[in-house]
């Protein structure tokens, strides 16, 4: 299924990823003791200065990394298809536990992937269209949602995660930012981290 969401450039594209890769990934969607915390990689104002649910992140580095890229970089259904931008890319694992969330905010980026690895209750990604129409995409594994903008670095859609209600939310989240020039980058967290 590859479903275009509205004029925001999301998609919703299931089956990201061959067998291959998601067992490459299989040992990263668990809790390690070498996880960076939510609390120490985010900004406070995303964390309600850390005293909302702690998450976790771990990158994906090496020989795994270069096969997400070379899996993404050859599927011509997806606006990263042949970019050599995918190279410069962050590649992570977020861990959302059982309460988690993560309020919402922007992405200013040139392209961006999440990947569901688990499924659990609740950690719906919720989105908001121009016209704050609200959308919400269930967790389903290897489900992959894809904001593009493939010509110019822009802010996405206001989008977050929904708290989660049971079990870990464990998705691939893949960046492609500006590292180049000083355009500002990353998260914009908008002002009620509860709303």
């Amino acid at each position: 299924m590859v479903m275009q969401l509205e004029s925001k450039k999301f998609l919703v594209v299931d089956n990201i990823f061959s067998g291959k890769v998601l067992k490459i990934l299989e040992p990263y969607a668990k809790l390690l003791p070498t996880d960076k915390s939510s609390y120490d990689a985010w900004p406070d104002n995303s964390t309600n200065n850390k005293t909302a649910p702690e998450c976790f992140t771990c990158d994906i580095t090496g020989k795994d990394r270069l096969s997400v890229i070379e899996e993404l970089y050859n599927n011509p259904i997806l606006p990263c298809y042949q970019k050599k931008w995918l190279k410069s890319s962050d590649i992570a694992i977020q861990k959302i536990p059982t309460t988690g969330f993560i309020p919402k905010h922007n992405d200013y980026c040139l392209f961006s992937l999440t990947v569901f690895l688990s499924e659990c209750q609740g950690g719906e990604f919720c989105w908001w269209d121009e016209n704050n129409n609200s959308y919400l995409i269930e967790p389903y594994i290897n489900r992959g949602i894809v904001n593009s903008y493939c010509e110019n670095f822009s802010r996405g859609a206001s989008h977050k995660v929904l708290p989660v209600q049971g079990g870990t939310r464990f998705t691939l989240q893949l960046f492609v930012f500006d590292k180049v020039s000083n355009t500002r980058q990353g998260a914009i967290i908008e002002d009620n981290i509860h709303e």
